[in-house]
């Protein structure tokens, strides 16, 4: 029944793995990921109750398997809007200031990405691994308390809340990048009055550098504020993680 237990543990600690940063980019070697989760799950193991019966069909236990693997995603979710977030943040800031995508390797989908991202996605890592991946794994024991490993309905109204913490990721997205955002505005209107005065000014060529230079000064300046929006998601993660769970107790 332990093996059992376990077999279930780390089928639901496997999709909270894979769908939080920054285990689930592909930095990570696999068998890192697999030892992760055979440990955690190990550790949970003798925490939780053990379902009262193994089921007798194999077809059971692949669909409860298939569940666990679900709550674990979405648990998962919880995370990875913060880093959802900070990635369209730094997409913004990316175009307001000027700057070109550069050939950076994006680690969080393995692709190529922009610096200013791959910069905010490491200071995302940093804010889980400085302590919210311990109240996380603390989230993830009393999920057992709240969906057990057997004996579970589905619960809608995660949908909703799902729906809402998502448009959440373009609203506080905009936010952090809200100071480079004005400051754009000034400087082309700046340039745009300026072209009036002086028409054979180049104003187009001219605002670039201007406009990396008052953007990368700027947002040196506005660090602590999206350093303040990214704690305060990463600090409500771990509730959000319980909160989003789909199913619940009878």
């Amino acid at each position: 029944m332990e093996i059992y237990a376990w077999m279930l543990i780390g089928v639901r600690a496997a999709g909270l793995v894979l769908m939080t940063p920054p285990f689930s980019t592909r930095v990570v070697p696999p068998l890192l990921k697999a030892a992760a989760v055979a440990g955690v799950a190990l550790v949970v193991t003798f925490l939780v109750d053990p379902p009262a019966e193994v089921p007798p069909s194999f077809v059971v236990v692949v669909l409860e398997m298939a569940r666990e693997l679900g709550i674990g995603f979405v648990m998962g979710m919880a995370i990875r809007i913060v880093f959802a977030t900070l990635d369209y943040a730094a997409h913004l800031l990316t175009v307001q200031i000027g700057l070109m995508p550069g050939p950076e390797f994006d680690p969080s989908s393995g692709v190529a990405g922009n610096p200013l991202g791959s910069s905010l996605f490491y200071f995302g890592v940093l804010l889980f691994l400085s302590g919210a991946h311990y109240t996380a794994l603390f989230a993830f024991v009393r999920s057992f308390a709240l969906v057990p490993l057997s004996g579970v309905v589905a619960n809608g109204a995660m949908l909703d809340l799902l729906v809402a913490k998502t448009a959440g990721i373009f609203q506080l997205g905009l936010l952090m990048a809200a100071p480079i955002v004005a400051v754009n505005f000034l400087v082309n209107l700046a340039f745009a009055v300026l072209s009036r005065v002086v028409p054979r000014m180049n104003v187009f060529i001219l605002s670039f550098s201007a406009r990396i230079l008052a953007g990368m000064a700027i947002f040196a300046l506005s660090i602590g504020l999206i350093g303040n929006y990214a704690a305060g998601m990463m600090n409500a993660a771990p509730e959000l993680m319980l909160r989003l769970l789909p199913f619940r107790p009878f």
